[in-house]
């Protein structure tokens, strides 16, 4: 099988969680970063107050876990249901928007000589992940996740493909081949010094 950097514009993950009906809080926390100060205000000034010692620390701890609670418990279900409704006023749901850019990828890596299906790629795990810093183009931090994939062989049997997903963090851009983590072991070799 021959995959050679395809390039997508969305996290592969993210998407089959999505279509699998699973959001994450890191996504909504991403989209709504501005009310992440009413927490914030809150934390900061039961934190002034005790440094003020107007209240203790364990008063300054306890008030701030609880308005952290009651700020979690009732902001972010309504801004995710907020968010569902929004996307099925739009058109579709998230979860079918997901499912068709799963079966959008599925055509293009088979394309690729990656055979698999919009079904196969649904159940696709990530097993290692690493990261490497980039000095050469533009510098930043490159994260690499090998993610494994059902596919069917030449035989038309099922097997399971291993693609590198390459991200460089803060970008949009993720490039898929096929590929597995190296095995390479670093050998440290001593210099013997004569005195």
């Amino acid at each position: 099988m021959s995959l050679k950097g395809i390039e997508i514009n969305y996290d592969m993950i993210d998407k089959i969680y999505e279509a699998n009906g699973k959001h994450k809080i890191r996504r909504w926390a991403k989209n709504n970063k501005a009310e992440w100060i009413i927490p914030t205000v809150f934390i900061t000034s039961f934190t002034v107050k005790a440094l003020s010692e107007e209240i203790t620390i364990d008063e300054a701890i306890q008030k701030s876990i609880h308005y952290l609670a009651l700020w979690t418990g009732i902001c972010i279900p309504t801004d995710i249901v907020y968010y569902q409704l929004e996307r099925m006023e739009k058109g579709k749901p998230l979860k079918d928007a997901a499912y068709d850019q799963i079966v959008n990828l599925a055509q293009l890596l088979r394309k690729c000589n990656v055979r698999t299906t919009p079904e196969f790629l649904m159940q696709s795990k990530v097993y290692h992940k690493k990261y490497k810093l980039e000095m050469e183009k533009a510098p930043g931090v490159i994260r690499e996740r090998y993610i494994e994939i059902l596919s069917y062989d030449l035989n038309g049997n099922e097997n399971t493909t291993s693609i590198k997903e390459t991200h460089q963090i803060g970008t949009r851009t993720y490039e898929l081949s096929v590929g597995t983590p190296s095995t390479q072991v670093l050998v440290k070799r001593y210099k013997k010094v004569v005195v």
